[in-house]
């Protein structure tokens, strides 16, 4: 997603009356005149075209604007939080196992990426783990152009006496990403009690919201969004959730 596409469908975001049904009824006309003045028409087609909003005329003149389910999971970083909290988890560990030569650092390098961004977690150097299914990876593996000998996925359970906390902890610093998570929590605290009723205004909740985006992609990027089960204690994920869906449905003046 570009940057300033990417920054637009936070601002719609953050200008939606609930989450689940994030609209844009009853905005004033002076921010239609922003949106054009601003180029944001532009970005709106954008997001049609990917089909991360919905839009539909509401009689003569008023516009109403829907994020799709799709836009919902590319505001949250691509990775819907309750979607994986909630997983019925079957007690399995997946495990990804690789063994690339030096002449494949480019490969290694973008498979670790690629690990990270999916909320696996390094358990031994060439030793990745997720408690979540391998649905997608199947596709990794013919994308990073390895061969197959030097990579397995496998189920597995803990035999010798592990426990699921121990793998969490070994796995994951969970004090990094609470960290994160209550920097997030804090940053909240600081969104402006602002209406759209002038430009000023519009701009002001605008560059607040580029803030966010970025403070909460810094916290969302090292959580593997663990299934509840296995959640550790004083984890601040789905508080960091909540406050932000009580932030974005308050009034806005909209």
């Amino acid at each position: 997603m570009k940057h300033k596409t990417e920054e637009f469908l936070h601002f719609l975001m953050w200008t939606c009356d609930r989450l689940l049904q994030p609209t844009f009824r009853n905005l004033t006309d002076s921010f239609e005149q922003w949106c054009a003045r601003t180029g944001s028409d532009r970005h709106i087609n954008r997001l049609i075209q990917r089909q991360w909003i919905e839009t539909k005329s509401q009689g003569d003149s008023e516009r109403l604007m829907k994020l799709t389910d799709e836009g919902c999971r590319m505001i949250y970083g691509g990775r819907d939080p309750l979607e994986n909290w909630d997983r019925d988890w079957d007690g399995q560990w997946r495990m990804i196992m690789f063994d690339l030569h030096l002449n494949q650092n480019t490969e290694r390098q973008r498979l670790r990426r690629y690990l990270h961004l999916r909320g696996f977690g390094c358990l031994q150097k060439s030793v990745w783990v997720t408690p979540h299914p391998l649905a997608d990876e199947a596709e990794l593996l013919a994308e990073t152009k390895v061969n197959a000998k030097s990579m397995i996925f496998l189920n597995a359970t803990p035999a010798a006496g592990e426990s699921d906390e121990e793998i969490v902890s070994t796995t994951w610093d969970f004090n990094q990403i609470n960290s994160r998570w209550q920097s997030y929590l804090e940053m909240l605290d600081t969104k402006p009690n602002v209406s759209l009723e002038s430009e000023k205004k519009a701009n002001a909740l605008y560059e607040w919201t580029n803030a966010e985006r970025r403070a909460w992609r810094h916290a969302i990027s090292a959580d593997p969004l663990l299934p509840r089960l296995i959640w550790p204690d004083g984890y601040l994920g789905e508080q960091a959730l909540k406050k932000r869906n009580q932030t974005m449905a308050a009034d806005t003046g909209a």
